[in-house]
C-alpha cells in the first residue's frame, strides 16, 4: 500500500448496548463454565460424527 491509501474504518456508534442482564451473564463464571461445557460437548459429538 502505498502512503495516500486511507486505512478503512468501521462506525459502531449505531451498534446496541448490551443490557445489564447480558452483562451480568457475561461476567458470572457459573454460566461461562455452563456454556464451555456445552461448546465442548457439541465440538466433541461433531468429531465422533465424523466420517473418517
Amino acid at each position: 500500500m502505498d502512503d495516500k491509501t486511507p486505512i478503512p474504518t468501521v462506525d459502531v456508534s449505531g451498534a446496541p448496548l448490551p443490557t445489564e442482564k447480558t452483562l451480568k451473564h457475561r461476567r458470572s463464571l457459573l454460566p461461562q463454565a455452563g456454556s464451555f461445557v456445552v461448546f465442548n460437548l457439541r465440538m466433541l459429538r461433531l468429531i465422533t460424527k465424523g466420517k473418517h
